[in-house]
């Protein structure tokens, strides 16, 4: 004779959530769900797969992915062409048997945003400042083998960095390259080129810095790409708690500090932001668009106009 069988005895709690309940759960009340699902909380389990804050790579993989499954077949041909894009060891995604990188995702972003204003196919020279470890110099001369000469003006720290990376990632165009020291003004203000790049550097700069660039270099350059934040933001919007020790919010050009999740705000910003930063009244926006991945970058092309 078969016993019945006692259906709450399957019904059992798992040690992960016994756990759960005897550190979190024990005392729900009014109290407790006035604040349960704050973002800084331990006992938000409930809104997402997993807390909005978390030391993991999960949000930052996840974004990259979904990313890289809207692109075109032009994006994935593009960076085939680009070789080598992991040295470093940075954290990838594998899709069409590439390995992709935030980096390089957001250096085709701007490559396309370049490419589609103006007739890159023409340029043959460059120079960008702050170029970091140069992303963005490896994309233009794979892709434009046209450019025939790059410049790179940068800490001399970093120019050590800029240098060792190219060499590995592009020696075939290497030559091309010249590495000048920011300190060195008499050798940059001599600079004659056709297009002239910063991104994502100018707010980190003093102002005088900036605008030393600006009047002494860009100001004589026909077009200039400038890509940097619109505005400052404070810390607590992104859940950073002991932000870094110097005032961050004294550099750049743009010092208001805004939520940069308000799109209202970020609309009258970004016309602030194109003004403070074109290089001359002798310069014109060519296009300037929000950036894909965080909009409040803005993207800006700027053509001296022509006497």
């Amino acid at each position: 004779m078969n016993k019945k069988v006692n259906e709450t005895s399957l019904i059992r709690q798992s040690k992960l959530w016994k756990s759960l309940s005897k550190e979190y759960y024990y005392n729900i009340d009014d109290k407790f769900i006035s604040y349960f699902r704050r973002p800084d909380k331990k006992i938000n389990r409930f809104t997402t797969n997993r807390p909005p804050k978390e030391p993991t790579y999960r949000y930052y993989l996840t974004i990259l992915f979904n990313e890289i499954r809207k692109q075109k077949i032009s994006f994935f041909n593009n960076y085939r062409k680009l070789g080598n894009t992991n040295l470093g060891q940075p954290l990838n995604i594998v899709y069409d048997d590439l390995k992709i990188n935030f980096d390089y995702l957001i250096s085709l972003y701007e490559y396309a945003f370049i490419s589609q204003n103006i007739k890159l196919n023409k340029i043959r020279s460059v120079v960008e400042i702050g170029a970091g470890f140069g992303r963005t110099a490896h994309t233009l001369l794979k892709l434009q083998p046209n450019i025939k000469n790059y410049t790179i003006i940068d800490l001399p720290q970093i120019l050590k960095i800029s240098k060792i990376y190219l060499q590995k990632v592009i020696p075939n165009s290497i030559s091309k390259i010249n590495f000048i020291s920011a300190y060195n003004i008499k050798e940059w203000k001599k600079i004659k080129s056709e297009l002239a790049i910063n991104i994502d550097s100018f707010q980190e700069m003093p102002k005088c810095t900036i605008k030393e660039y600006l009047k002494n270099l860009f100001s004589n350059i026909n077009y200039v790409y400038i890509k940097n934040p619109v505005c400052k933001y404070n810390p607590n919007l992104l859940g950073i708690n002991s932000p870094r020790k110097f005032d961050v919010f004294s550099l750049g050009l743009m010092k208001e500090i805004i939520n940069i999740y308000n799109e209202k705000k970020l609309i009258k910003i970004r016309k602030i932001y194109n003004k403070r930063y074109c290089p001359s009244n002798k310069h014109k926006i060519v296009k300037s668009l929000p950036c894909n991945l965080y909009p409040y970058y803005q993207n800006t092309l700027y053509k001296k106009k022509i006497n």
